[in-house]
């Protein structure tokens, strides 16, 4: 055998041996990148499903804080006759101490709360840093028509509405939850509706409590209606004008229909 062949099968083999290494080396980094991607996303998904229901607590509990003071209110116009300066005191300072809290009112049934007066509705909110009043009963804003009125009266339920600008009220954007009281007989059951009394969130102050909340640098959260609508949002563009599937449609992606759709029927997932 000649030395050139002797070199030459010597550096096949080496480069088979370097090829087999390489090829080895190779799938060692696959299945590294895999595994650590697949972990990676794993820990994502964990860490922003564990935030996700954080905020999504938070949330409730101050939407539950807001809802507790018209089902309080309620109540005790139910299980006691106020005087009219003692009910608005209690209006007033209940504004006044909840800081989330943009405004209350308690809007009467016709001649429920004087038989000589047709509409009743005292309704205190938050101005410039204090407490103002207004009478909603008027003919330019005829709360009977008003779904945070009219809703929960037919349902003979409390009803959250979705978000509506209140011209005439509280003239801002807001969302309004209702509770019906009525009066009771004996044994406690409801029977003629009295009234309806409403405490107002205006969108500004939802829109502070979810940018409170910091996900990750460059992450953020948003709510949106019943009907997708965004009600905050670090856009304010898109605030009461887009919905997600307006977005989707205008981004071409489909799967964010199909995550609205899921958010709407109010399923939890990770995309």
């Amino acid at each position: 055998m000649r030395f050139e062949d002797g070199f030459s099968i010597s550096l096949k083999i080496t480069l088979f041996v370097l090829l087999g290494t390489a090829f080895v080396f190779t799938c060692i980094l696959g299945f590294s990148y895999i595994f650590n991607r697949n972990l990676f996303f794993d820990e994502t998904e964990k860490s922003t499903v564990n935030l996700t229901r954080s905020v999504a607590n938070r949330i409730d509990q101050e939407f539950r804080a807001i809802e507790q003071i018209p089902e309080t209110l309620a109540c005790v116009l139910e299980t006691v006759t106020l005087e009219e300066k003692t009910m608005l005191s209690l209006v007033e300072n209940v504004v006044r101490e909840s800081p989330n809290l943009y405004g209350v009112a308690i809007a009467f049934e016709p001649y429920a709360f004087d038989r000589s007066v047709s509409e009743y509705a005292p309704y205190y909110y938050r101005s410039n840093g204090s407490t103002s009043f207004l009478q909603l009963a008027k003919s330019s804003y005829n709360y009977f028509r008003k779904d945070w009125y009219h809703i929960p009266k037919q349902l003979r339920a409390p009803t959250w509405t979705e978000p509506y600008l209140d011209a005439g009220g509280g003239d801002i954007l807001m969302t309004t939850y209702s509770v019906p009281f009525f009066e009771r007989d004996e044994s406690g059951k409801p029977g003629k509706l009295k009234g309806i009394v409403t405490a107002d969130v205006s969108l500004k102050s939802l829109t502070r409590l979810v940018e409170s909340v910091n996900v990750a640098k460059t992450g953020f959260c948003f709510l949106i209606s019943g009907t997708g609508t965004f009600i905050t949002h670090p856009d304010p563009e898109l605030i009461m004008r887009e919905s997600l599937f307006s977005v989707a449609e205008t981004l071409q992606r489909p799967g964010m229909r199909d995550v609205g759709r899921r958010m709407l029927r109010e399923e939890a997932g990770f995309v």
